[in-house]
């Protein structure tokens, strides 16, 4: 377990160090925690040799590539955070890829938002109601 720990400690540090690096050859002047990753720089980013040799070493083929800005984004808003990008990146070095989880993960995300909305919309409906 121990052993196990450190190589997932180890083979994160190394990709969020590429991952840095890449960022700020496009972002420049953005700290690491303020790092958004959006799905187009992901894209950008899965053309690195370094990365992609990195994703083949941990058994990520072309298919689950395509998928996995989707399983890391858990919020579904269409960007990555740090936190999310070092949890999705644990959760592919332990092989806890699920497809469902992500698909349950997802919808709460969008339940929640909608919930939201309906307040929003609630809140703002009464206000129109009380102006007339």
């Amino acid at each position: 377990l121990r052993r196990e720990r450190k190589m997932v400690r180890e083979k994160t540090a190394t990709l969020l160090k590429r991952v840095q690096e890449l960022y700020s050859h496009m972002q420049p002047r953005i700290s690491m925690g303020e790092m958004q990753i959006t799905r187009e720089l992901f894209r950008q980013m899965l053309k690195d040799r370094e990365l992609a040799q990195w994703l083949d070493d941990m058994g990520c083929d072309d298919g689950l590539r395509e998928r996995l800005f989707d399983k890391i984004d858990k919020d579904a808003n269409g960007v990555l955070s740090v936190k999310q990008l070092v949890s999705g990146v644990v959760d592919l070095l332990r092989g806890r890829f699920d497809n469902m989880e992500s698909v349950t993960m997802m919808l709460r995300s969008i339940n929640t938002r909608l919930v939201e909305m309906e307040g929003a919309l609630a809140v703002r409906q009464n206000t129109n109601n009380v102006m007339f």
